[in-house]
């Protein structure tokens, strides 16, 4: 190893500084290495022009994952620019043996010098000295190997109780303390699993909450992966998941999961998280992101007509999209109805329009009209009639200009009022505010608006059982039972 005269040496002297977690990402791990460093190089005569800091910052030597200053610096080393390596300690330039045969080489070969802040000088020109970084070598894999042991076994027992691990970033649906929930997020994912579990597409969902402005906790737009690893995680039915799984996140199980009761509260129950992992790891689903929209029209409407469980999505092999009542893990249908998404909604849309237009509805409140609908006749007749009554004294000019302008408003008002209470009490209100005739405007509905009005007009669809060797759509098994 050459010894340094009174000259400034050759070269340049690098500095390898390296942390495998920086969870503040201020670097300050790393600043620390640099500062012990560097008075190494000035002592052996390196001016601080021709000193070069090599900065791996939160990137693990045991992992394997590729560390670029590293290679840049061995490269460097190779080319000949490099006549001094300093680091903090051996271990932080690697924890691998294979990694260390590799240095010893490159610095054997380039004649250069090695030293650490805390091991000392490293003399990798003579056996003994690397005996000793060999030895050293073998001590910090020990450590990590050790270090990675203690923390997989550290997971497993906070598993099996139920308890967070901590760290990370604070789960979507829940405050800081990632044990209470986000009154406002945990509304949205409650609506991303009813409307994943009633057929939607993972994406339509995600373009959804974009374009409503519902951001990630990073702040970022939503992708069906970031919500479909939300959805399928254990955690938001308040429960605690540990195991291996595939590189899409929720995917066929590696190993097995556990699932044990949290600490925290759940968002949605566990049956419907179940359902949810299910449907969402079966391999059968189709998970191309380019396919386009296949919105269902009569989700959380349509029911199975022998065991009164919702109706799924779920396409057929051809693809088709089709309603069915599922069964198996996860959901507690009866698995006895299936019929074709296509039929049934242009059925039950033709169904709708012939009842708004043609006065169905119409006639259907007035005869359901109940107790409080008829108190609620009573005061809207009797507004009416004193609203009459008063324009009968104004035009036998039994009041005088200013009484008419002061009673006539406050009239008005109580009819208006008078029939927004009355419709109410016949559930007519959504009905009332619909374009008429609704159907020369249904095509130019979005799919959106049509759901709105389906679903504020019909309770259920109730759809009963096929006829054997009857191979088309049969309007007898579809009854509507309208929320009026």
């Amino acid at each position: 190893m050459r010894e340094p005269d009174g000259d400034q040496p050759p070269g340049i002297a690098a500095i390898y500084v390296r942390i495998s977690e920086d969870r503040a990402g201020a670097g300050l791990g790393t600043a620390r290495q640099d500062a012990d460093c560097r008075p190494i190089c000035l002592r052996r005569g390196y001016p601080p022009e021709r000193i070069r800091l090599y900065e791996d910052n939160d990137t693990s030597a045991y992992n394997g994952k590729r560390r670029a200053k590293y290679e840049q610096l061995l490269n460097d080393i190779a080319g000949g620019e490099i006549t001094l390596v300093t680091a903090w300690h051996p271990d932080r330039l690697h924890r691998s043996p294979l990694e260390l045969e590799e240095f010893i080489a490159i610095v054997e070969r380039a004649g250069i010098d090695v030293e650490t802040a805390r091991a000392g000088a490293l003399d990798l020109s003579t056996p003994s000295g690397r005996m000793v970084a060999r030895q050293l070598g073998v001590v910090a894999r020990y450590e990590s190997e050790h270090k990675s042991d203690r923390q997989r076994r550290k997971h497993q027992q906070l598993a099996d109780q139920g308890r967070l691990a901590g760290g990370g970033t604070r789960p979507f649906g829940y405050n800081q303390d990632r044990r209470t929930l986000h009154p406002t997020e945990a509304d949205y994912l409650r609506e991303a699993a009813r409307r994943v579990l009633e057929g939607e597409s993972i994406r339509s969902v995600c373009r959804d909450f974009t374009a409503r402005g519902i951001a990630t906790v990073s702040g970022g737009p939503w992708a069906p992966t970031v919500l479909r690893n939300l959805l399928t995680s254990a955690r938001i039915s308040g429960r605690r998941e540990h195991g291996r799984r595939n590189g899409r996140g929720r995917g066929t199980v590696l190993a097995p999961i556990t699932c044990v009761d949290g600490q925290w509260e759940p968002v949605i129950s566990t049956a419907d998280s179940d359902a949810l992992r299910s449907l969402l790891t079966n391999p059968s689903r189709r998970m191309n992101s380019g396919s386009t929209q296949r919105s269902y029209l009569l989700r959380g409407v349509a029911r199975c007509g022998l065991c009164g469980k919702g109706l799924v999505a779920r396409p057929r092999a051809d693809r088709r999209r089709c309603y069915v009542c599922a069964s198996g893990p996860g959901f507690n249908g009866c698995g006895g109805i299936r019929i074709l998404a296509d039929e049934l909604e242009q059925d039950v849309s033709a169904r709708l329009l012939v009842a708004v237009d043609e006065g169905e509805l119409e006639a259907i409140l007035t005869a359901s009209d109940g107790a409080d609908a008829a108190a609620a006749r009573d005061v809207l007749l009797a507004s009416q009639d004193r609203l009459t009554a008063l324009a009968s004294e104004r035009a036998r000019e039994e009041l005088t200009d200013a009484e008419w302008r002061v009673m006539r408003p406050e009239l008005v008002a109580r009819v208006a009022d008078a029939q927004s209470r009355y419709d109410a009490a016949r559930g007519k209100g959504s009905l009332a505010t619909l374009p008429r005739p609704l159907g020369a405007v249904w095509s130019a509905f979005t799919p959106t608006q049509r759901r709105a009005t389906v679903t504020d007009l019909i309770a259920e669809v109730r759809v009963g059982s096929a006829v054997r060797g009857l191979n088309r759509y049969d309007p007898s098994r579809v009854g509507l039972i309208w929320n009026i």
